[in-house]
């Protein structure tokens, strides 16, 4: 039976309707079913089974997306194994081509919880292969499906988004959590940094310490490559929004090397840029069907490697279909929600979405009818945002 789209990536996956095996626990299990011959018993357990693919289809999907937040390539056949014992069937997976621990788990866990059709004997073994194909690209990462990470006491960071997640190195992005009064040492990367407050105080430093600069929930920082900056929490704790252009500084997020780090000390009388979002002014786009605050692009920031601004589109609205052809833009939701499109496929988001677009590539945005959407853009390189000017 051929999967649909997965929810929020290009990706596939493929169950089985008749390929689905069930082998007989017991030698009498036909005779004990009463009044029923093994051709009707195997006809109910084979409806059965084709319910349970319908009924977990959805679910199924979803797992397959858990996994590809990790590695947009895994892909191959996966075999699960339910065993009926008259209680709760056990359920594993005893194939795996996709090597995929977070995969595995949630598909145990779908079939466990299946309420399974009353047509099974204890020993009836139901085996489903499972085909999944990988996209060419991914578009959409949830938070929700990415691992945390300690990153330093009372500090946990989530790697949205990466070259592994998407295939594009242009950009990454990473959720930061500070608990209150945790610090991120003063850290230096080749790559230019975006760092926008998503909720609670906090204070960002130079590597001397003298430097230093509070900020409030809106408030952004530029950090060009070379540049040093460190962060610290408030009582209250503090979350960010953290996207580099290009990426690899991220891997020092996700406990590998970070690839974006060397030769970035050369660079080290660069300074970063703090701007108070409350200041800025909204810029109405799309016939009002938007508002825009820039905070930084080229003439700002002193360069046009990136670009950040903060946007609020209306319940309802529609933002047209257009086309960035030299840029790669990443977006990060705060808060509503609503579909995206992207190369002329359709994806849901919500609050903690991430979507990245490749340069070239067309898309729109559709909001939700009763929430509208907040979210955080990034460009790079800078220049699309010049278009929310009056």
């Amino acid at each position: 039976m051929a999967g649909a789209a997965c929810a929020g990536t290009a990706a596939e996956h493929r169950a089985p309707g008749a390929e689905s095996r069930v082998a007989a626990g017991r030698a009498a299990a036909d005779a004990a079913d009463a009044g029923r011959g093994g051709t009707d018993r195997e006809a109910e357990q084979v409806a059965a089974i084709e319910w349970a693919v319908r009924q977990t289809a959805a679910a199924v999907h979803l797992c397959y997306k858990r996994a590809l937040a990790d590695d947009f390539r895994r892909e191959g056949r996966v075999v699960v194994d339910i065993v009926f014992s008259g209680g709760a069937p056990r359920v594993e997976v005893v194939r795996d081509a996709t090597h995929s621990a977070k995969l595995r788990s949630c598909l145990v866990a779908t079939f466990s919880e299946l309420p399974w059709p009353p047509v099974f004997n204890a020993g009836d073994r139901v085996q489903l292969p499972l085909s999944f194909v990988a996209p060419p690209a991914q578009y959409t990462v949830w938070r929700r499906d990415v691992d945390e990470r300690d990153v330093a006491p009372g500090a946990v960071a989530q790697v949205v988004v990466d070259e592994r997640n998407t295939g594009n190195p242009a950009a990454s992005l990473t959720y930061l959590r500070l608990a209150p009064g945790a610090a991120l040492p003063a850290h230096r990367a080749a790559s230019t940094a975006l760092v926008y407050l998503v909720q609670g105080r906090a204070a960002v430093v130079d590597a001397s310490g003298r430097h230093r600069r509070f900020l409030a929930a809106g408030d952004a920082v530029y950090v060009p490559p070379g540049a040093a900056l460190g962060l610290a929490a408030e009582p209250g704790g503090a979350e960010f929004v953290v996207a580099y252009a290009p990426a690899g500084p991220e891997q020092r997020f996700d406990g590998g090397a970070s690839a974006g780090d060397a030769g970035a000390a050369a660079r080290g009388g660069a300074r970063w840029l703090a701007v108070t979002g409350a200041d800025l002014p909204r810029h109405p786009v799309a016939g009002g069907a938007a508002e825009v605050a820039i905070y930084f692009d080229a003439a700002r920031a002193g360069d046009g490697r990136a670009s950040l601004d903060r946007i609020s589109v209306r319940p309802g609205a529609r933002l047209p279909a257009h086309v960035h052809a030299d840029a790669t833009e990443v977006v990060y939701l705060l808060d509503g929600g609503g579909e995206v499109e992207v190369a002329g496929e359709r994806y849901p988001v919500g609050p903690h979405t991430a979507v990245q677009i490749p340069a070239g590539t067309p898309h729109a945005f559709y909001a939700d009818p009763d929430r509208g959407a907040t979210a955080v853009q990034i460009y790079t390189p800078a220049g699309p945002e010049q278009r929310f000017k009056p």
